[in-house]
Parts: structure tokens; C-alpha cells; sequence
């Protein structure tokens, strides 16, 4: 409505004196009256039109719109600017008025929510950048309104409303709320064929999530996952937001791994997190970890306690929690520990004590193309040193499967580097659901031993054989060091994945399939993920 009654004066100003061209004529004299919150110079500052030079309809519209948004965001909601009294001189020059009536400065009488079903008002109130009592700000309620989009428990703000008060200098904004349910299921299932003598497996994962714990955005996690028939996993993770009124995250988790009779683990850590600007959070954490050597891994694993600290970075600008399409999420992270390494009756390690370091980042971006269509590009790298020179398998990264590189089996691949590349190309049809293709890319290395040269390939080799890892000759069963590996293998090497898949949200839940295809499989062998999340 500002833009078209703008347009209208201008069209009647040169109907009555135009008859030179708009483009030969020249700015005069801009008289502007009415401002009384800003001086008459921070007002010319912002603007672009300067005496003398061509006078142009578009850029005196984004002025006064630029003007607008000064007084919004200086309080002044219902601020109007109307241009007019324009003269011709010697038909070469406008002169012209800008009068500025700036009503009221306006306070937040009260922040109202409505939709709400699970969520406490507070709980929404303390994640907003403008308070009651505020003056009314206009980049303040945008970036509120940001915020409160990028909860996991919030769908989207449908509605916006600034309400006036019977006193003229306060306001009630209204902002109506669409949620999502409070709680989820998510099942995951895959299904890895067979190769040579390996008969083919379902793989897969449940994560529940009690995303919002009695509407104060509590969040507990709970997950338990297969990577293969003889291996399991299972989390638990509890985040306290807002602590003690700060915006201050406290969270633990603790980990159960148990891997295909090689080690057993179990891990403890605890987490603080802190939001020092906006969309940017930092966090502190400390954690424990205890590895106990099972059957096949009691030839080369010792029996170790961790104790570590993490320093952590996250950028997030993403328009949508669960479907982006525009947005940068980025994450670095830190993490020293000193690790106890202990002898177990066959197997004594040749350090003791071992400090490693370790290294993550992890970048994804997401960029419009056309209409309801994106590009999703991700990199993740991690690293690590150690006084080691054989990193354990157990403090290996890994990689491979759903949430890594596509087309293989779950953490199919280890290293003390490993990096992977993700880009999608997607149609989101709406807002939680998209159809998609893809095309994945890993690389990892790390130090390894020759086993047909060193006496600990010579032990595992024994140790598949479910014989004595130490030999007959060496008469009964007993402690041996590991001594130093004369023939180290470096071991490295790179893969591709690629694939298709669909997501689509339902009255049951959110329905995700895709298929994604190894560097080496025919398109018939390729790997099928099916997952479901259901929000109740």
C-alpha cells in the first residue's frame, strides 16, 4: 500500500508538470519535516537521493522505505512518510517535501502465544530476543521470530501481530504458534545383501526422542542401533536448557558399545553450552571411557581407562530444523585425552600412558536454486594425533553407512583420518517432505602393521584360527608384550557412493526410503534404507 500510493503521487506530478522527460530531470531542493526522534542529518545519511543529481522514482521508493525501518526499529511502528509539494524549477529541477509524521514510541505491553498445546509461554518468552517493556524493534522481532523457528518443537510462526493499546504508547504482539508433537519415534532399518561367503543382514536403529519434557524444552534421547548381527549400540543423552535462567545448556550422555565380540565400551560424558551471539553456541565438555577386551580382540587390545576434555563450535543459519533450503550449519571440535593402558592375561601394551588429540569439523550448506528446490553440500573431516604409532581400533574414527558414506556397510571403514563429502540434490514438496538424489564420497587412512612380517599379525593370524595365540612350542598360556613392528603398512584408500531416495510426511509419521549403490556394486546390489519418524 506505501509503494502504490507513492506510485500514484509521482504519476499525478507529472501528469500536471511533466513535460520534460523523467530521465533529463535533475533533484533540487528536498525539504524534511515532521522528524523529531532523528536529527535531519542522521536521516540524510541514510538516504540516497542527493541535490543535483538525476531524480529517480525507485531509489526515492527505497528510501523512504529504507526511512520506514529506521523509525520501525527506533520504536516508531505506525511512522508515516508521505512525499509531496513537488515543484518544477526551469523544468530541470524537482523540488519536493518528505513529511514524516512519526506517532508514537512504542513499548510491548505484553507477548501473547497463541496455538499453544504443549509448550509453556515462558519457555517460548525465554528464547525471544525482545521482551515486554521493550520498545518495539523490528529487526529484534524478526530475529525472535527466527529463533523460535528454529526449535525442534517448533513447526513455524504462522501469524505476527502488533495490537495497539488503549494508551497510544504501548502495544500487545501476538505471535500464533504451530507445533510439532512433543515426542518421536524414529526406526531405521537396512538391508546390506550378500558378498562371497557372507550371507546377507538387516541392519538398523530406534531413537527415541522426548524432545520437549513437560512443554520447558527438556530434551531426553534414548538409541539402540545394529550395525551387523553381532554388534550393538545403545545411548542415552539428557539436555537441561536454560540453566539457572542462563542460556546455558547442561546435558550428559552415556554410551554402551558392544562390537562383534572384539571390546566392550562404555562412555560417560557431560556437556555445557553456551549461546554468546546469535545462532552462534560454544561448549565445553569432559568426558570417561572404559574398553574391556572381549574373545577376538584379547591378542591386541589392553584394557584401557580414558579420561578427555572438548572444546566445541557451532554456526547455525538454517531456515528449517527438519527440511532447510537455505542455510549454513557449521561445528568444530577439539578433544584432548589421556588414556591408562592396562595388561590383560594376553596382551601387554608397549605404553602406559597415552595423550591423543583430536580434530572434527564438519560444514554443511545449503543453497536455492529454483522454486522448492536446493542443493544440500556437506564436508566432514576428523583427525587425530596420539603417542601411539598403531592407533587401536577402538579409537579409530569410522565410517560408512547411512548417516556417512552411502552404499556400504555401517561403519565399514577406519582410520586415524578419514574425511567425507555428501551433496544432494533435492525437491522439497513440502515442508517435511522431499524426494532427492545423491552422490557421497569418502577417503581414510591410517598406520597398520604387516601381519606376514610382525609377531602380532603372526598372534592375530593364530587368534582367527582359535588357536593359541602364543603357540604350542611356547608351553601354557601367558603375558606377551607387544614388541616394536619392524613392517608398517600405510593404509589408505577412497570410495564413492551414490543413489536416490524419497521423504514423505504423512498422517503416520514422516516415511524415508532411499537406495544408495558402492563404487564397486551393480545397481541391483546397492544398499536400501527404509526409516520412519513418528511424532506423538
Amino acid at each position: 500500500m506505501r509503494k502504490l500510493n507513492f506510485i500514484i503521487i509521482l504519476i499525478l506530478f507529472f501528469i500536471f508538470y511533466g513535460e520534460s522527460s523523467p530521465a533529463e530531470l535533475l533533484t533540487g531542493q528536498m525539504v524534511i519535516e515532521g522528524n523529531i526522534f532523528f536529527t535531519t542529518y542522521q536521516i540524510e545519511r541514510t538516504l540516497k537521493t542527493r541535490n543535483g543529481q538525476t531524480f529517480n522514482t525507485v531509489i526515492l521508493q527505497n528510501d523512504i522505505e529504507r526511512l520506514l525501518e529506521l523509525y520501525e526499529e527506533g520504536g516508531f511502528p505506525y511512522c508515516k512518510i508521505t512525499p509531496g509539494d513537488f515543484r518544477m524549477i526551469d523544468k530541470k529541477r524537482i523540488d519536493f517535501k518528505l513529511s514524516i509524521d512519526e506517532g508514537p514510541r512504542v513499548k510491548l505491553k505484553q507477548i501473547y502465544f497463541d496455538g499453544l498445546k504443549y509448550t509453556k509461554p515462558k519457555t517460548l518468552y525465554r528464547e525471544m530476543s525482545i521482551r515486554s517493556e521493550d520498545y518495539f524493534s523490528q529487526d529484534r522481532m524478526k530475529m525472535s521470530v527466527d529463533r523460535l523457528e528454529r526449535l525442534s518443537y517448533i513447526k513455524k510462526i504462522k501469524d505476527v501481530k502488533l495490537e495497539s493499546d488503549m494508551e497510544p504508547d504501548f502495544a500487545f504482539l501476538t505471535l500464533e504458534i504451530e507445533e510439532n508433537k512433543p515426542n518421536s519415534v524414529q526406526g531405521i532399518l537396512g538391508y546390506v545383501p550378500a558378498a562371497g561367503k557372507r550371507n546377507g543382514y538387516f541392519a538398523g536403529n530406534i531413537n527415541l526422542v522426548l524432545d520437549n519434557i513437560f512443554g520447558s524444552g527438556r530434551k531426553a534421547e534414548t538409541s539402540w542401533g545394529k550395525k551387523d548381527p553381532y554388534s550393538s549400540d545403545l545411548q542415552f543423552s539428557y539436555q537441561e536448557p536454560w540453566f539457572l535462567g542462563f542460556p546455558l545448556s547442561l546435558g550428559f550422555s552415556l554410551n554402551q558399545v558392544d562390537y562383534d565380540s572384539t571390546y566392550f565400551k562404555l562412555g560417560l560424558e557431560t556437556k555445557a553450552s553456551l549461546e554468546l551471539w546469535e545462532k552462534v553456541n560454544w561448549g565445553i565438555g569432559v568426558s570417561w571411557e572404559k574398553i574391556v577386551p572381549d574373545v577376538a580382540g584379547e591378542a591386541f587390545l589392553a584394557n584401557s581407562r580414558k579420561y578427555g576434555g572438548a572444546i566445541e563450535a557451532s554456526f547455525d543459519t538454517r531456515d528449517d530444523f527438519n527440511n532447510p533450503r537455505r542455510g549454513i550449519y557449521y561445528e568444530t571440535e577439539v578433544r584432548y585425552s589421556r588414556k591408562s593402558n592396562y595388561a590383560t592375561a594376553h596382551f601387554v601394551p608397549d605404553k602406559a600412558i597415552v595423550y591423543e588429540t583430536r580434530y572434527g569439523i564438519n560444514l554443511e550448506n545449503f543453497i536455492p536454486t529454483f522454486a522448492y528446490q536446493c542443493v544440500a553440500w556437506g564436508i566432514h573431516l576428523k583427525s587425530m594425533r596420539s603417542d601411539e604409532r598403531f592407533i587401536s581400533f577402538v579409537d579409530q574414527f569410522k565410517m560408512g553407512g547411512l548417516n556417512s558414506l552411502r552404499g556400504y556397510r555401517e561403519e565399514e571403514f577406519a582410520g586415524s583420518r578419514i574425511a567425507w563429502s555428501n551433496l544432494e540434490y533435492r525437491y522439497l514438496i513440502s515442508d517435511n517432505s522431499r524426494i532427492f538424489a545423491f552422490l557421497d564420497y569418502g577417503y581414510f587412512y591410517k598406520l597398520s602393521w604387516d601381519p606376514q612380517t610382525t609377531r602380532l599379525g603372526a598372534r592375530l593370524s593364530a587368534l582367527a584360527s582359535r588357536r593359541s595365540p602364543l603357540g604350542e612350542a611356547e608351553g601354557s598360556r601367558g603375558k606377551q608384550r607387544a614388541k616394536p613392528l619392524e613392517e608398517e603398512i600405510k593404509v589408505s584408500g577412497d570410495r564413492w557412493g551414490y543413489g536416490f531416495g524419497l521423504s514423505i510426511d504423512s498422517k503416520a509419521g514422516i516415511f524415508t526410503i532411499d537406495y544408495a549403490i558402492g563404487e564397486e556394486d551393480k545397481i541391483t546390489n546397492g544398499k536400501i534404507h527404509f526409516g520412519i519418524i513418528n511424532r506423538f
